[in-house]
């Protein structure tokens, strides 16, 4: 899955302002003329319930080869994000004996997902080298994921992703007709 694109694995540490550490996986291509383009857009994948950051590789594979086939230059992709709920994938391992014992009565529900979320794209912890306040961000969800990327804009410090609602799969069916997208 995901040929061509040079992964690393993080682990995000927020505490002691959250309970809860979070794994995400960043997809680049080394070799891109987008890498350090700060106009091209960083796609940050957030899955549903009972899944995990890489339920979205056969995902990211089809939209690499929609934006191959449609090498216009009107979407340029400078990285790929997918990250763990604080209960889900490698995240829950790591998070195992706080999710045992409980925390101050937080259960990990769809908002601490999207606190999660928030927390790592302000660069509000440890372990992510990223500063996406450079970035210009792109969220994508499914379920659980979209909302918490919702809720995730309402923190502060705040974020300014590109927010847009989709009902259909964007790999399936192809490209939107607009050649840019707007944030």
């Amino acid at each position: 899955m995901t040929s061509g694109f040079t992964t690393k694995l993080y682990t995000f540490d927020p505490r002691p302002s959250f309970p809860f550490l979070t794994v995400a996986k960043r997809y680049w291509r080394p070799n891109s003329p987008h890498l350090h383009d700060p106009t091209a857009l960083t796609l940050v994948f957030a899955h549903g319930t009972s899944f995990h950051k890489e339920q979205w590789e056969p995902t990211i594979d089809d939209l690499q080869a929609a934006f191959e086939r449609h090498a216009s230059g009107a979407v340029r992709i400078r990285e790929i994000w997918t990250v763990d709920a604080p209960n889900h994938g490698d995240a829950a391992e790591l998070n195992e004996e706080t999710l045992k014992l409980g925390y101050a009565g937080v259960s990990v529900g769809w908002e601490e997902y999207g606190r999660s979320l928030h927390l790592l794209l302000s660069g509000l912890g440890t372990g992510v080298d990223v500063d996406f306040t450079q970035h210009k961000l792109v969220g994508i969800g499914h379920s659980m994921g979209a909302v918490s990327l919702a809720l995730a804009m309402g923190h502060y410090p705040k974020q300014r992703p590109c927010s847009r609602a989709a009902r259909r799969n964007a790999a399936t069916a192809g490209l939107p007709k607009r050649k840019h997208i707007n944030c």
